[in-house]
């Protein structure tokens, strides 16, 4: 996938475009604050590796959320979607054939209190905080019931400052993110934790496409190929958690 313009010409790599949601999803995607720019993180080391291997260029391209389906589904107007999972909004990808890689990553959402807070169960949360665009999957039957109000935030530092302000009973997000904006403040760990009681979901995070399926197995066989390279960097970012306590 190189081109050459000329005898002494550098080659020219082949771009391909990767949606990404332009939130602060660090350690695993996105910015590490709402002040930076760049995709960064554990997908963003793995997946310019992938693209080095293959002698390709990637080219991220943020978007909110929803915003990121549209392109990829309607318009195809982005090559690949990172993160994606089959079981995300399953209604909108009928019409097409979604091609996934295998696990890129794994995930933990979950749910935070503050650490004085006297909610033990999710009937005891009335106002939920979450990232704008992000879909809190234990608590959609409370929500559409009207027994959970529902506060959006463009930025995870701001969930947290709403939380530590009693803004909100509770906030629903990734734990590792979470946990690296605690890590930037250390009085948040005096304040708000994350409760394996409280309902939470596991998962894991996928490359998705419609238009380059084969390069979806270069990736599958990539991965493959390099199990300790993939561990070096789970452990650099710290994104390989297991939660041994959860409600029943």
């Amino acid at each position: 996938m190189l081109f050459f313009i000329g005898a002494n010409a550098r080659p020219i790599l082949k771009t391909y475009s990767v949606g990404t949601e332009n939130i602060e999803y660090y350690p695993h995607f996105g910015k590490k604050s709402a002040t930076s720019e760049s995709f960064e993180g554990y997908a963003q080391e793995l997946l310019d590796a992938f693209a080095k291997d293959q002698e390709i260029r990637l080219k991220y391209v943020p978007m909110p959320i929803k915003r990121l389906y549209i392109s990829l589904i309607k318009h195809q107007s982005i090559d690949f979607k990172y993160p994606d999972n089959p079981n995300w909004t399953p209604a909108i990808k009928q019409q097409v054939k979604v091609y996934y890689s295998t696990a890129l990553d794994s995930y933990i959402d979950g749910t935070f209190v503050r650490i004085d807070s006297p909610i033990r169960k999710r009937s005891d949360i009335g106002n939920l905080g979450l990232i704008r665009g992000f879909t809190p999957e234990p608590y959609l039957k409370e929500i559409a019931a009207g027994d959970i109000n529902v506060y959006e935030y463009t930025h995870s530092n701001l969930l947290l400052q709403a939380l530590v302000a009693k803004r909100i009973d509770a906030f629903y997000i990734n734990v590792d993110v979470a946990t690296y904006q605690m890590q930037r403040d250390q009085t948040l760990f005096q304040q708000i934790h994350f409760d394996p009681q409280l309902p939470y979901v596991e998962g894991d995070y996928h490359l998705s496409t419609i238009l380059y399926p084969k390069m979806i197995d270069l990736i599958n066989e990539f991965v493959k190929e390099n199990p300790e390279f993939i561990n070096r960097l789970q452990y650099k970012y710290r994104v390989k958690h297991q939660v041994k306590d959860k409600e029943n």
